[in-house]
């Protein structure tokens, strides 16, 4: 059995656990430190019961959800190849619970930051063609549902650049057109600023991560390098 640590580190670590709100690149990062590649075989069972035991808490479903959504990132192609698996991991990165019997369709921020934070914590080599032609067409349909001709950055990912004007119908309407098209840069910056403030929260978060096994120094600064805090 393994010696319990009454170090402060066991304390951090418990209450970033116990906290719905932690972050899910936060609680990877736990995860592979405390058991490096053996939890993403583990039946969830037996995940929430090792942190259970190792740090002496009371594990919530929302935690349990992230790793386990991060599990399904790192394991498989589904999020990228099935919208289920998308809509539902991009609900659980936005603290969400998830619940199988219901459909909750994922929402323009909570895909912008679900994105954000997978490709932090895994690139890919192709953000272009990530994404099957089903979950594109799904974001660009949440996109035209807000009413944006420019998306944020982030989710640029799916448009094919021939997308709709919704101003376009008052063209004829100086007044009426730039009414419009300050809506949509006001809507898509209210996103950009919500994914700079959740990184922003995401890297003091990381900071403050006592790791047993090295330091997340290498991750931040990745962070930083993204250039989302500016």
């Amino acid at each position: 059995m393994r010696i319990v640590d009454v170090s402060g580190r066991q304390a951090a670590v418990k209450m970033l656990l116990e906290d719905p709100n932690t972050y899910a690149a936060s609680l990877a990062l736990i995860a592979f430190d405390e058991y490096e590649q053996d939890w993403l075989s583990w039946h969830p069972t037996t995940l929430s019961m090792e942190l259970e035991e190792d740090f002496h808490a009371k594990i919530p479903r929302t935690t349990l959800d992230k790793l386990l959504a991060v599990n399904v990132i790192l394991t498989t192609d589904t999020f990228y190849n099935s919208l289920p698996s998308f809509v539902e991991i991009c609900n659980v990165m936005a603290d969400n619970d998830y619940d199988p019997e219901t459909f909750d369709p994922a929402t323009l921020e909570e895909m912008a930051w679900a994105l954000t934070e997978i490709f932090l914590l895994d690139p890919p080599d192709d953000m272009q063609n990530i994404f099957n032609e089903e979950i594109k067409a799904y974001i660009r349909r949440a996109v035209a549902d807000d009413g944006l001709l420019t998306p944020p950055d982030i989710l640029r990912i799916a448009s094919t650049g021939d997308e709709a004007d919704p101003s376009a119908d008052f063209a004829d309407d100086p007044e009426m057109y730039t009414a419009i098209w300050d809506l949509q840069k006001s809507k898509t910056a209210d996103v950009e600023n919500m994914i700079k403030k959740n990184v922003k929260a995401l890297t003091l978060q990381l900071e403050n991560l006592p790791l047993r096994n090295g330091s997340t120094k290498k991750f931040v600064e990745k962070v930083r390098g993204a250039g989302l805090l500016e």
